[in-house]
């Protein structure tokens, strides 16, 4: 199933942060148990340049597997292609996922609980493959083909552990 944003849609200019598909629409719970969201292809179109492919949200239990998210128009423009940014998201697995342009491949900025990452492909980012600011994460296996830093961390409530991973593209 591929979902897409059609090209200069409303809403989705830049700074929105508008996602194209939300687990909660920015609204706080601790009842969202066993979110998932597989086996799905996400497309953001030219002149969306605000736009999140996936803002994904669960509760002690939940995941996003093997889902694509692209940016297709020029310059691969868009904020975020995942993004957990809802206070209380918990214990998300994110599994074989490949985000392909957006200024983040994934944006995480909440620094409730963790989320563990596991085989994801990050390619052609415009500021960084990932963003964390104040969320703890646990990767193994991601391989990011970037030209601007593959992982950037922020905020004094990070933790991070980067296991078996291929960082390249960039400035060694």
């Amino acid at each position: 199933t591929v979902i897409r944003l059609k090209d200069h849609s409303p809403g989705f200019e830049a700074s929105s942060g508008k996602a194209v598909i939300s687990f909660t629409r920015g609204n706080f719970s601790n009842i969202s148990m066993q979110n998932t969201c597989e086996n799905l292809t996400i497309e953001v179109g030219e002149g969306n340049p605000g736009a999140v492919g996936l803002e994904f949200f669960c509760n002690n239990t939940g995941a996003v597997r093997n889902v694509s998210i692209r940016s297709t128009g020029e310059g691969r423009k868009g904020f975020a292609g995942l993004a957990i940014r809802t206070y209380n998201s918990s214990c998300a697995l994110i599994q074989h996922v490949t985000i392909e342009g957006f200024d983040f491949g994934m944006y995480f900025n909440q620094h409730r609980l963790y989320t563990a990452i596991e085989h994801i492909k990050l390619r052609s980012q415009n500021v960084a493959g990932m963003m964390r600011k104040d969320h703890n994460l646990a990767v193994r296996g991601i391989t990011s083909e970037n030209a601007v830093p593959a992982v950037v961390v922020e905020g004094d409530q990070s933790t991070l552990a980067l296991l078996d991973c291929h960082l390249t593209g960039g400035d060694p």
